[in-house]
This record gives structure tokens, C-alpha cells and sequence, in this order.
């Protein structure tokens, strides 16, 4: 320890592969069930029954029904995402912070580096059940103390 460190300050900065066009809807219904069926269904009617079509140059793509994403630009999408993640496991030792579609794990003291790898252990289990993925090429580390 260096003189006049109380803790260790330990950061995981983490980027979630497409998160936005990711959060798959069945999930969203299912962690949004507890709030009542009227929001239930006005959501469900919000994010269900979209279509997609992609242009290329000047080939338009056919329709295809989407069972993922929450629409870019929508007013409820940030907030539709960000209850998507209310359920991704964190200790008392672990504070989560969000900004758009990029997440920053915080710990300190002196298992700081140990609290944080029990949370990515348990987020990389959170990604597998939720359909996401971890963006590992743009992940970053961070320790203070």
C-alpha cells in the first residue's frame, strides 16, 4: 500500500454487443409481467409485430419480422433497455452504473479485484440467459489505491 491510500478502487468498463437491436422480447415481457398487464400489453403492442427492411446502395431488402431490438430512436427504448438490465446480478461489494449501452462494475477495498471478477462471472451467466453479449474487444480495467 502506498502511503495515504485508504481502498483500492477496482473499474470494469463493459460494452454490450449490440445491445439496443439485442434485447429479445419475450424476456422484456416476462421481466416486465410484476409491473401489471396494462403496461404489459401496451408494451408488447410497442415492441411486437415490427418489421425490418435493410437498403444497400440501391437493393431494398424483403420484410422480415423482428423478435428482438427495441426501436432505434424511440422515445421508451432507453428505458425499455435499461429494465431489461434491472435483474443482472450484483453483491453489496458491486456498484453498477449505465450509460446508454455501455455498463461500469465498481468495487473497492481490498478484494476489490475478487469482487469484480465473481460479478463478470456472473454477468457473462446473465448475457448467456438474456441472449447478449459481452463486446470483449472494447472492455477496459481500472485500478486506483
Amino acid at each position: 500500500k502506498r502511503r495515504g491510500c485508504v481502498h483500492w478502487c477496482a473499474a470494469v468498463f463493459i460494452d454490450l454487443k449490440q445491445a439496443f437491436d439485442k434485447v429479445w422480447h419475450p424476456q422484456l415481457i416476462h421481466k416486465l409481467t410484476p409491473a401489471g398487464t396494462t403496461l404489459v400489453n401496451i408494451i408488447q403492442s410497442y415492441i411486437t409485430n415490427r418489421f425490418i427492411r435493410m437498403q444497400f446502395d440501391d437493393q431494398m431488402s424483403s420484410s422480415r419480422t423482428t423478435t428482438a431490438g427495441v426501436p432505434q430512436g424511440g422515445i421508451l427504448s432507453p428505458l425499455l433497455f435499461s429494465y431489461f438490465l434491472v435483474d443482472i446480478p450484483v453483491s453489496p461489494t458491486i456498484q453498477l452504473w449505465g450509460y446508454a449501452d455501455d455498463l461500469v462494475i465498481t468495487s473497492y477495498g481490498a478484494h476489490a479485484s475478487a469482487h469484480l471478477q465473481t460479478t463478470l462471472d456472473d454477468l457473462t451467466r446473465w448475457t448467456a440467459r438474456n441472449n447478449m453479449q459481452i463486446n470483449h474487444e472494447r472492455g477496459s480495467t481500472s485500478v486506483a489505491g
